[in-house]
């Protein structure tokens, strides 16, 4: 149930954005145009292992807020920080793990 709190986790953390593509082709990425699908196929303990490199503050803001649903303001209430920390934090651990998440298939479809 945690890794798949995780998966979930960082399936919202990618941001979509509607374009014309059209106007704009060379913004569009075909290669993760499916994040939900690079996120899903990870080994569990792969996934684990990124969030485990977090940096301290960013995982466990990350491990609070995605595995026992706390809230930004409780998280701060927790850990004496601002609300907007954790936000900013949260934000930051998710990028994070969005792009070791790319550098692992990057790798491993390259051989």
């Amino acid at each position: 149930i945690m890794v798949n709190t995780a998966l979930e986790a960082i399936r919202k953390q990618t941001q979509h954005i509607e374009l014309d593509i059209e106007t704009a082709p060379e913004i569009a990425d075909p290669e993760y145009e499916d994040d939900d699908k690079v996120v899903k196929n990870i080994p569990q303990e792969t996934l684990l292992r990124f969030i485990s490199e977090l940096p301290d503050g960013y995982r466990t803001v990350f491990n609070l807020f995605t595995f026992e649903n706390k809230s930004h303001k409780e998280i701060a209430n927790l850990l004496h920080i601002n609300e907007k920390s954790s936000s900013s934090q949260l934000h930051r651990a998710r990028t994070i793990l969005m792009n070791r998440v790319k550098q692992y298939w990057a790798q491993y479809e390259n051989g």
